[in-house]
């Protein structure tokens, strides 16, 4: 019972039993290659909603116009899975057990980076590692004021993740990472709802949290996400390490070492100038400078990074791989052409 909480599922899934619900199969349990699938419901069967938002706090509960838009791309993309026989459960949990405090959310995202196989080490490529996972991850032209979205896929154990396309790359990649915390945070809260819906978590943000002779206060759902997002972008260890391997003391650096840097770590010089500073690794004065030297770039060229070196992301990948192959299926042109609709904007 406690796997099945764990798993989201039933304890007749978990032991692989088949019976009748409603004139439907459930989904069916078997073992291959060392990973536990399950059987999906094919789209053209699936009552909406495909997928259930992941708001967080500060998000603008999106317009219908956005919505449908995002509910069209992600019915696409099942579709797309079904004609291609593609796995679709994420090779990954999205449930996992964690308090929202800066401990607790630092531990979350090593769990999280060790069930992704990269441990502390340092990743260029966050795309092909979260798709490698299964997670669908989409980049489109959203509302101005909307820099991610997200969605959670129940009946896959899944995700969609929506990042802007008119961003620079490392605030993608920032948004790409907050909407994979944001899920945590909604499987971990949905486990504890009552019978009424209401989260206690939610309710008790004032009750500290103690680790070993230390006490924590729960952080509110944004502080959560964010420290959730700059622990795994910047583990302590990797970049505690990329100072060591250059002997870099507190007062020794410059600000085009800064930039060099934190372009390894794929964030922006703010980010990591703060992750610095919380490791006592840069000193006081320079911290001090530096970031106004950021501010006044960041004010001059709205959000611009102010360093040469420009990380490029090849985003949509697994989306085009899947509608190029079901595209070769001639059995499934008239699906291939409903997605194509559903994805003109992209």
């Amino acid at each position: 019972m406690r796997l099945a909480d764990a798993l989201d599922v039933t304890v007749d899934e978990i032991l692989g039993r088949t019976y009748e619900v409603s004139g439907a199969s459930p989904a069916c349990l078997k073992e291959e290659q060392g990973l536990y699938l399950v059987s999906a419901i094919p789209a053209s069967e699936r009552k909406a909603p495909y997928a259930e938002p992941v708001l967080l706090s500060d998000d603008d509960r999106h317009d219908d116009e956005v919505r449908e838009r995002l509910e069209r791309i992600i019915r696409a993309f099942l579709m797309l899975e079904d004609v291609c026989g593609a796995q679709k459960r994420a090779l990954i949990p999205l449930f996992a057990s964690f308090t929202r405090t800066d401990t607790g959310m630092e531990m979350l995202a090593r769990q999280v980076r060790t069930s992704l196989g990269i441990g502390e080490g340092v990743i260029f490529d966050y795309l092909e590692l979260l798709e490698n996972a299964g997670l669908r991850i989409v980049f489109c032209d959203l509302r101005a004021h909307i820099h991610s979205a997200a969605y959670y896929d129940r009946v896959n154990a899944n995700a969609f993740i929506f990042v802007h396309d008119k961003m620079n790359a490392e605030r993608q990649i920032f948004e790409l990472i907050k909407r994979l915390g944001a899920i945590y945070l909604f499987t971990d809260l949905r486990k504890h709802e009552n019978a009424h819906g209401v989260k206690p978590a939610l309710l008790r943000s004032e009750e500290p949290q103690m680790y070993g002779s230390r006490a924590e206060k729960l952080l509110d759902e944004l502080h959560a996400v964010r420290r959730f997002t700059a622990a795994f972008l910047m583990p302590e260890t990797a970049v505690r390490a990329s100072v060591a391997q250059l002997g870099i003391r507190p007062h020794e650096w410059t600000y085009e070492l800064l930039l060099r840097i934190k372009h390894r770590f794929g964030v922006s010089a703010q980010s990591f100038l703060y992750r610095l500073t919380e490791f006592s690794l840069i000193s006081e004065e320079l911290a001090i400078r530096f970031r106004a030297r950021i501010e006044r770039h960041y004010k001059k060229t709205d959000y611009g990074e102010p360093d040469d070196s420009k990380r490029l992301l090849f985003p949509n990948g697994r989306l085009g791989d899947l509608l190029e192959i079901a595209s070769k299926k001639k059995s499934a042109r008239k699906d291939v052409a409903a997605c194509r609709v559903w994805l003109r904007d992209l």
